[in-house]
């Protein structure tokens, strides 16, 4: 009778392991879905923040109020999509050693993050899907009182009579245009880097993978 209980007592943690195995062989390699996610994080993200930041700098000369709501358009769709990206990140950690493109990735995450939390905290009002417009974009924090871009637009000719320490000659629409813009091209920056960073992990080799009879 004990001799039949232990062989049932192994069998069970055999079918166990081997079920564990299948699941490991048979779901998706995140590296994979990473390579198929990349050409659209290089065309729809990153190059197109790069032509934005190039508009910012020289067509509209620095004005941020102009394009913060391409910024948005450009960046809350990816935000919508964090989830699965954190997911193939998780898939990525547990399974290749080389964690080279997870760390682009995480760098990635934490951009699209903060961005996204900025979405709550009156930069902008839009939500999933919704498509990000002068009326649900707000600025004006510095002054306590956010107001959507369409309102700024309007002060934009104001006597540049504004005054605070270290601003001179500036309207509040040059201060908030200013503030704009120092946010555009700091996340910008960070999530051009991310992607090119990711392009550069996923090219230069293939990461060794971790074991498939690796159970955790």
């Amino acid at each position: 009778m004990a001799v039949v209980t232990a062989i049932a007592i192994v069998v069970t943690i055999f079918r166990h392991e081997l079920d564990s195995v299948r699941f490991n062989f048979f779901k998706p390699d995140p590296l994979a879905e990473l390579k198929t996610l990349l050409p659209e994080l290089g065309l729809e993200l990153r190059d197109r923040l790069a032509s934005l930041q190039f508009l910012l700098s020289h067509t509209w000369r620095n004005d941020g109020v102009k394009a913060i709501v391409p910024f948005f358009t450009i960046v809350s769709p990816w935000y919508d999509r964090l989830g699965k990206i954190r997911a193939i990140h998780q898939g990525m950690l547990k399974s290749y050693r080389d964690t080279t493109a997870a760390t682009n990735l995480a760098q990635l995450c934490e951009s699209l993050q903060l961005v996204g939390e900025s979405l709550f905290r009156g930069m902008s009002k839009t939500r999933q899907i919704e498509e990000a417009s002068e009326d649900n974009i707000f600025l004006g924090e510095i002054f306590g009182w956010p107001k959507p871009v369409w309102f700024w637009k309007k002060l934009r000719h104001d006597p540049k009579n504004y005054f605070l320490p270290g601003v001179q000659e500036m309207n509040p629409y040059d201060v908030v245009s200013v503030e704009t813009r120092d946010f555009i091209n700091a996340h910008a920056a960070k999530i051009i880097k991310a992607v090119d960073g990711l392009e550069a992990a996923c090219q230069n080799r293939q990461p060794a993978r971790r074991s498939i009879l690796h159970f955790n």
